[in-house]
């Protein structure tokens, strides 16, 4: 039984790539076809995929129920990237993140506006989350 050399030859490749090109010279269809597709592609998709992300549902978890809290996350959600979802504590924040119903957890201290208002270096917003793989 004879062998089969099954190796990449280059000069078997190129061969391929002359003879498919003299093949697409007689068809004329298939060079527009060749050369309109990827275009057609390209800008189609390009303005089908969107990337810029909109009301990521986000876990808020606020220990400062005061004024410049309520101020941060007004300004957050005017933003339109985050749909704050309330929650009642650091557990029911994990669950919710663990199940996936929110991209993002942001804790905001106590003591954050009373910092605030005594021009001290206010108390850093813990932001956690994870890119969103759905």
């Amino acid at each position: 039984m004879k062998k089969i050399n099954l190796s990449f030859s280059f000069t078997r490749w190129i061969g391929v790539v002359i003879k498919e090109i003299h093949e697409l010279r007689r068809d004329k269809v298939s060079i527009s076809m060749v050369l309109l597709t990827p275009i057609f592609q390209l800008i189609i998709l390009g303005y089908a995929i969107n990337m810029d992300p909109h009301n990521l549902p986000t876990a808020l978890l606020n220990y400062d129920t005061e004024r410049m809290s309520h101020i941060f996350v007004t300004e957050a959600q005017n933003t339109g990237y985050f749909s704050m979802i309330p929650v009642d504590s650091e557990e029911a924040a994990q669950k919710a993140f663990v199940r996936g119903d929110v991209t993002f957890i942001v804790t905001i201290p106590e003591g954050f506006t009373a910092q605030d208002a005594a021009w001290r270096k206010a108390s850093a917003v813990n932001f956690r989350g994870m890119p969103s793989i759905r």
